[in-house]
């Protein structure tokens, strides 16, 4: 009795596996299965041949076998012109397998006709990829030169007036470096101080400025000392005295809830960035200067504490151990609690509105109540940036904390279901060198002058 064509199918499926390997068969198999049923019964009856029934375990029913292997897999070879090119690899390799495996002049001739089908298969596939690919290298090529012209401007106003350009554009400088063990100081090395650097339209904060290194081929038009961050780690990079050529301008990874701090004098900085991405745990003590009754601060007291064991163990031995409190009296911070998290008064738990918001934050969403016709604020994210500028007369050194936020909004109030999304600066605040009279931060700020009428134009 006749196999039905399914039947038929499978056996010479099995007998492609048996032949070529399991790899083969499920190869084959899955491309049969991808086939339009049409397709399928047709193949089967070609597997046929026309030959009557062969005894089982005779040399003729093995030989039979074996030709419906090789007609499905010519077959199979037939769908080339319409697989993608990882899937024509594999048959290949199928096709060399075969041939190994089978014997007979006309079993050869039939394998030798499918190889040569796989082979121009296979060069229209290699000139297809290759003018794919350097249709992908045109169109790459074409794309970075516009975003380098949509970011020209923006690099010479920076260059012009760096501090003028930080109060109208928020900076995302991206870049982070891999560190070893937890907790501990990671030197930025002499020759990797200064990094050759360009801004780029931002991936992660729409209507921002990334600062980003240039392909490697490449230099970046904005020279710059950079002091990337490392997860639980304290970053550390030492500006050393103006010297001619040497870059005017300073800045380090962009600020979500990490710590900075200057130490050092104006002329000679020491730049240090603390940061952990998540948690540092649980720590019940106090959050120096600050104070800290909610374990959610614990950070900033942490990363206090972790810098003076820093100091201390680069102390020469026999000198005095220096004190948390003596170094928070002269030390020049930025934390969380000031780009994020702020407070009506220091060391007192902020209230649930007060939580992820700071005050200017606060005031810029009372700018944009809503209503009919009127901007309404969703969200509001708020992050930092820290940079540094060297004054060209004194040479001397001032660091500023950039305030920024991210803001969800809908143009047409309520009733607009369209909600759009831009990032801007808030507030420029000045944090080193410290006010002659006291440590008092910020004791120096040029606020943006963001009003309803202009701060979605």
């Amino acid at each position: 009795m006749a196999k039905a064509w399914g039947d038929r199918l499978n056996e010479a499926i099995g007998t492609s596996r048996l032949l070529l390997g399991d790899e083969a068969g499920d190869f084959i198999e899955r491309t049969m299965e991808e086939a339009q049923p049409e397709y399928r019964e047709t193949i089967s009856k070609q597997l046929s041949l026309g030959w009557t029934t062969k005894k089982k375990g005779t040399t003729q029913y093995a030989e039979r076998k074996t030709r419906r292997a090789v007609v499905l897999l010519e077959a199979v070879a037939q769908l080339i012109p319409s697989m993608p090119l990882a899937a024509i690899k594999p048959l290949l390799v199928l096709a060399s397998s075969a041939a190994k495996a089978v014997n007979g002049a006309e079993l050869t001739r039939l394998l030798n006709q499918k190889w040569e089908a796989c082979q121009a298969a296979q060069a229209v596939l290699d000139r297809w990829d290759a003018e794919a690919k350097a249709t992908m290298r045109r169109q790459a090529a074409e794309r970075r030169a516009q975003m380098r012209r949509d970011v020209a401007d923006h690099e010479r106003a920076f260059l012009d007036n760096p501090r003028a350009f930080m109060c109208a554009q928020s900076v995302v400088p991206s870049p982070s470096i891999p560190g070893s063990m937890d907790f501990t100081v990671l030197d930025v090395a002499d020759r990797d101080r200064v990094k050759s650097m360009e801004f780029a339209k931002s991936q992660t904060k729409r209507g921002a400025i990334d600062l980003v290194y240039p392909p490697a081929d490449q230099a970046g038009p904005i020279d710059v000392y950079f002091l990337p961050w490392s997860s639980r780690h304290i970053t550390r990079l030492a500006i050393p005295a103006y010297q001619r050529g040497t870059p005017d301008v300073f800045f380090t990874s962009a600020l979500s809830g990490c710590s900075v701090y200057v130490t050092g004098t104006a002329q000679a900085p020491v730049v240090w960035h603390a940061g952990v991405d998540g948690t540092v745990g649980v720590d019940p003590r106090p959050a120096g200067r600050l104070g800290d009754h909610w374990t959610k601060y614990n950070a900033v007291g942490f990363w206090q504490r972790n810098l003076v064991s820093i100091m201390n163990g680069e102390r020469p031995d026999g000198t005095p151990k220096i004190r948390l409190q003596e170094v928070l009296a002269t030390l020049a911070e930025v934390n969380k609690t000031h780009y994020v998290d702020d407070v009506s008064v220091p060391g007192a738990e902020p209230s649930e509105d007060q939580r992820g918001t700071t005050t200017h934050s606060r005031a810029f969403r009372e700018l944009h109540p809503g209503g009919r016709g009127q901007v309404e604020i969703d969200t509001i994210s708020c992050w930092g940036c820290v940079f540094g500028v060297r004054a060209p007369d004194t040479r001397d050194w001032s660091f500023y904390l950039q305030e920024n936020v991210c803001v969800s909004y809908r143009e047409g109030g309520s009733d607009d279901p369209a909600l759009h999304a831009r990032s801007l600066p808030l507030a420029v605040r000045k944090f080193f060198p410290l006010n002659p009279a006291g440590h008092t931060f910020p004791h120096q700020a040029w606020n943006v002058p963001i009003d309803a009428r202009t701060a979605f134009a």
